[in-house]
């Protein structure tokens, strides 16, 4: 099944518009968005073991988020 993306992409745009007047306002946005990503990754990985998540701050409004065990390999940049 397709993932359409639309949506997503729009808001993405509108986002980096807004970041040549608010720099600020759109690193807290993608740090919620993080943040956000991270508790949906807590809970996709409930009932696995040992499943370390965490979510990144990497300046210019990038974030990640990066979910760690021996033999999984998962990182969503965004």
């Amino acid at each position: 099944m397709a993932t359409d993306l639309k949506g997503l992409e729009s808001f993405k745009n509108k986002l980096q518009k807004y970041s040549s007047i608010n720099r600020k306002f759109t690193n807290q946005v993608a740090e919620e968005v993080a943040k956000r990503g991270e508790q949906i990754a807590r809970e996709e990985y409930a009932g696995l073991s040992k499943v370390n998540v965490t979510h990144e701050t990497m300046g210019s409004g990038m974030s990640r988020v990066v979910a760690e065990r021996e033999g999984l390999a998962y990182i969503e940049f965004g």
